[in-house]
């Protein structure tokens, strides 16, 4: 998912998301990644997604 107005791409790896599942997050410059309580990553957000990106992955 891309938010073209902020400009951040959101890569889910998995299909739902529940809110309050993600309990840690290791920010990095312009990542940041989403773990559930067990350590499995649940997802990474990716800031300036445009630049970074291809288009067909920009949805």
């Amino acid at each position: 998912m891309w938010d073209e107005d902020r400009d951040i791409a959101y890569i889910a790896m998995k299909h739902e998301i529940l809110a309050g599942e993600a309990v840690r997050q290791v920010v990095a410059e312009d990542v940041v990644l989403d773990y559930d309580d067990s350590g499995r990553l649940l997802g990474l957000e990716l800031m300036n997604a445009g630049t970074r990106l291809p288009a067909e992955l920009r949805l």
